[in-house]
C-alpha cells in the first residue's frame, strides 16, 4: 500500500467498519474523561487494533477480556513513557533550574540548551515508540519493544522516507482532530454544564473514538509494510 491508501484506509474506511464498536469506544473514552483508570483500557484497545491489523483483520476488534486489555494498556503507556524518559528528565531539570531562581543559571544559555535537548530527546523517543509498540505486538513479547537496535532496523525496513512521511501525516491528523475536539468543546461549554457533558460524550464519539481507531490502524498498517518487505 502507498501512503495515500494507508491514510484512506485508516482515517476514512476503517473507523466505520463497525458502528456499534466505534460508539462503544466513544462510551469508554467518555468514562476516561471522568476517571483515570479507563485511560489504560483505551490504550489496551489501541493495542488490540494494531494486533488485529497485523493479523489481517479489517473490522474494529470486539471489547471484552478486560483484564488483558488493562494490562495491554499499561504496556503501551510504559513503552511510550520509557522511550520519552530522557526527554522528561531533561525537561524536569530545566523546570527545577527555573524554580530555583538561581540568577547564575538563568542568565546563562544552559536552560535554553537543555530545553532544546529535552525536545529533541522527547521527539526521538516518541518516534521510536511508534515502531516499538507494533513490534511488541508482532513478537508478542513486552521486552522486544526495548530492543532499540531491532526497532531502528524495523524503521529502515519500512523505509526512512516512507516512515518519515507517515509520521508527519500521523501527527498532523492527530493535531487536526484534537483541534476540532477543542473547538467543539468550547462551543458546548457556552451552553451550560449539562449540555457541556453531553457535548463531551458527542465529541468522544465523533472525534476521539475516530482518533484512537484510525491511529491504531495507521500504526499497524505502516509496520505491516516493513513486515511484507522483509518477508
Amino acid at each position: 500500500m502507498d501512503i495515500s491508501e494507508i491514510f484512506s484506509d485508516s482515517y476514512i474506511s476503517y473507523p466505520f467498519s463497525n458502528s456499534k464498536r466505534i460508539i462503544g469506544l466513544g462510551f469508554l473514552l467518555s468514562i476516561c474523561s471522568l476517571l483515570i483508570i479507563p485511560v489504560v483500557f483505551a490504550g489496551g484497545y489501541l493495542l488490540r487494533i494494531i494486533e488485529n491489523t497485523l493479523n489481517g483483520d479489517y473490522e474494529l476488534p470486539p471489547f471484552g477480556q478486560w483484564r488483558k486489555m488493562f494490562i495491554d494498556g499499561l504496556k503501551v503507556i510504559t513503552v511510550v513513557l520509557l522511550y520519552m524518559l530522557p526527554g522528561i528528565i531533561c525537561f524536569s531539570t530545566v523546570t527545577f533550574m527555573v524554580l530555583s531562581k538561581n540568577t547564575l543559571i538563568l542568565d546563562s544559555w544552559l536552560p535554553f540548551i537543555l530545553m532544546i535537548l529535552a525536545g529533541i530527546m522527547a521527539l526521538l523517543g516518541y518516534i521510536l515508540s511508534l515502531a516499538a509498540i507494533p513490534r511488541m505486538v508482532y513478537k508478542d513479547k513486552f521486552k522486544t519493544a526495548f530492543n532499540i537496535k531491532n526497532v531502528i532496523k524495523d524503521i529502515f525496513g519500512i523505509g526512512l522516507e516512507k516512515y518519515a512521511i507517515s509520521l508527519i501525516g500521523f501527527s498532523i491528523m492527530a493535531i487536526y482532530l484534537i483541534l476540532i475536539a477543542e473547538f467543539l468543546q468550547d462551543m458546548f461549554s457556552f451552553i451550560g454544564l449539562t449540555t457541556s457533558l453531553i457535548g463531551l460524550f458527542i465529541i468522544n464519539i465523533l472525534v476521539y473514538s475516530l482518533l484512537i481507531a484510525s491511529q491504531g490502524r495507521f500504526i499497524g498498517l505502516v509496520y505491516l509494510e516493513g513486515i511484507n518487505k522483509t518477508s
